[in-house]
């Protein structure tokens, strides 16, 4: 999905922009492949989702909606990624804090509907990887070389409609399909399946 929107991104920028970013890193689309790894295991991936979808967020959804803990989560999130803000060249420097924040919270609703509707940290790892990749394979964040925040703007757009479609079709208390049950299901598995 996070590709989809990225592609999709992309594919207006083009349309309205002739100012095109470029990759963030640069690498070409096979040097990706060892980027993925690295991403997958220390870059946000599974180091990240053991604490936040592994941990924090099945406590969090003890006591809140599963939308409200997403959302708390996401506030958690920002902080953790805050001093990104102070470094030049990362992909946040180059972003007003402002806008960087709507898609992650947007993010962090997504991730916990991945979480709900797979019971996996890998899958919110996989999820949260293919997230960071998307935005070498489908530039549209600002650069040095290209600052301009269409690209940004236009991905925004798209995750927050993603978010707001998931959460009117599976809704906020779980963000969960649910599952229904035939008489027949009923009386061969239980109540309790």
């Amino acid at each position: 999905m996070l590709l989809c929107l990225h592609a999709a991104s992309r594919l207006v920028l083009t349309l309205v922009s002739s100012d095109l970013p470029t990759s963030p890193s640069g690498a070409p689309p096979l040097g990706l492949i060892p980027y993925a790894i690295l991403i997958f295991l220390v870059g946000g991936g599974l180091d990240e989702e053991i604490g936040w979808r592994g941990y924090a967020l099945d406590r969090l959804q003890e006591k809140y909606t599963a939308l409200n803990a997403g959302l708390l989560l996401s506030a958690i999130w920002i902080l953790w990624h805050l001093p990104l803000f102070f470094y030049s060249g990362t992909n946040q420097s180059l972003i007003p804090f402002w806008l960087w924040l709507i898609p992650v919270v947007a993010l962090g609703v997504m991730m916990t509907w991945v979480y709900n509707n797979t019971g996996t940290v890998f899958s919110a790892a996989l999820f949260h990887t293919v997230g960071n990749l998307a935005y070498e394979i489908f530039p549209v964040i600002p650069t040095e070389a290209t600052p301009s925040l269409t690209g940004y703007v236009i991905l925004t757009i798209f995750y927050v409609a993603a978010t707001v479609a998931i959460v009117l079709v599976y809704g906020a208390k779980t963000l969960r399909r649910e599952m229904v049950m035939s008489e027949a299901d009923l009386l061969r598995y239980g109540p309790s399946l």
